[in-house]
């Protein structure tokens, strides 16, 4: 029906993974009204390095509240309240919407206000454009906005991405590919 469970698993490989050992997975449940996602819950649980965290955020009315925060942080002045946060929604859930597969038209051109339970940022995706190969492109761009140390906003605060879309035998439109750029080099994401 209307509603959706979704998983999502990240991990570092090649070379990078050598460099820096990334593990990241979790999930997202709720109600998606007109391809625009209602969260219920949000769990994950992320490996960097030697650290590793899990965060669970539970919606109440559209509010999030971070209902498991672990390891524990420290209070910092320019962190956020989730209370706060009403009307956004979790990485996971708007990744969700940006990757399925979409009838033509209905593919791009979306801004989703997000929260992870600790920082707030903005996604959005602009009109596609014929690519090459009867592809399409969509360009976009993960942007932080709160809840973030002031040394990572100075550091850099917009990441550009885009999506590389191929027709599905069904008519669809279905994301191949994403490229972006992250705080260590070009990234690449191949749907398998």
């Amino acid at each position: 029906g209307d509603r959706y469970i979704v998983t999502a698993r990240f991990a570092s490989t090649g070379l990078l993974a050598l460099l820096r050992r990334v593990q990241f997975e979790a999930m997202s449940e709720g109600l998606l009204t007109d391809a625009t996602p209602r969260p219920d819950r949000y769990a994950a649980q992320a490996e960097v390095g030697r650290r590793t965290g899990q965060t669970v955020v539970d919606y109440t009315d559209g509010t999030p509240r971070l209902t498991v925060d672990e390891p524990p942080r420290a209070p910092a002045d320019w962190q956020i309240d989730p209370a706060t946060q009403g009307g956004t929604v979790d990485p996971i859930s708007a990744l969700f919407v940006i990757l399925r597969d979409a009838a033509p038209g209905t593919e791009c051109n979306r801004a989703f206000r997000m929260f992870d339970g600790r920082r707030a940022t903005e996604l959005t995706v602009g009109p596609s454009r014929p690519g090459a190969d009867g592809t399409l492109t969509c360009d976009g761009e993960y942007r932080r906005v709160a809840g973030y140390p002031p040394e990572d906003m100075a550091e850099r605060t917009r990441f550009p991405f885009s999506l590389t879309l191929m027709p599905t035998s069904d008519g669809r439109l279905r994301v191949t590919e994403v490229t972006m750029d992250s705080l260590i080099g070009k990234a690449r994401l191949i749907r398998r």
